[in-house]
């Protein structure tokens, strides 16, 4: 079933808003950060132009050493394996999401 820009940009912040509460109680301030400022501006777009660059942002972010592909979260000194499991499937629908709004965007 196709989505529509709406429903994509719905799901981005719903997603963002998951995965910044996530990082955050993996102690990552660095990406909480990054994550809360993405979910702010995904709350408040106003055009399919700011749409458009909230996508190429977010899918900026999964490229080259350091990137958002690359976090590892951990609970104390040990790699939480749940949360890693649950932060790849967000990873994962994040990439998917903000790709198709991009391509909406640029219909």
């Amino acid at each position: 079933m196709a989505t529509t820009l709406s429903d994509d940009l719905k799901r981005v912040s719903t997603l963002l808003e998951a995965i910044a509460a996530l990082i955050r109680s993996s102690g990552q301030l660095h990406w909480t950060r990054s994550f809360t400022t993405l979910e702010k501006q995904a709350e408040a777009l106003s055009s399919r132009e700011e749409a458009s660059h909230l996508a190429s942002t977010i899918l900026g972010m999964y490229g080259g050493m350091g990137s958002f592909n690359d976090l590892v979260l951990f609970n104390g000194s040990v790699v939480d394996a749940e949360a890693n499991r649950r932060l790849d499937r967000l990873r994962k629908e994040l990439f998917e999401a903000a790709r198709s709004i991009l391509v909406e965007t640029r219909r």
